[in-house]
């Protein structure tokens, strides 16, 4: 995939950040999905592409992982910290409209 969106001149690969095996309870983290979107980050970089990364998809994403404001702000710090130094761009929320 990444191959064909450089060849049609993309420079920007949005995705979500946030699956349900990411943190298996507020204030845990499983490292290997991080692992996993550590080396997607990094691929689309070395295409000389940004990623645009999604915080949370839907609605009550953010709430049903992170119940309080502070499990928000620890998981968007987190994120931040992770990979503020990469190539990326932020998207707080995605919202799906019904067509």
């Amino acid at each position: 995939m990444l191959d064909a969106h450089a060849k049609q001149k993309f420079n920007h690969i949005r995705g979500a950040v946030l699956t349900d095996k990411m943190f298996p309870q507020p204030g845990r983290v499983d490292p290997v999905p991080f692992r996993q979107l550590d080396e997607r980050i990094l691929a689309i970089n070395k295409k000389e592409s940004s990623a645009d990364l999604i915080l949370a998809t839907g609605r009550g994403q953010l709430t049903k992982f992170f119940p309080t404001w502070q499990d928000r702000e620890r998981y968007i710090r987190y994120i931040v910290a992770r990979y503020g130094a990469m190539n990326v761009t932020w998207q707080g929320g995605r919202r799906i409209r019904r067509i």
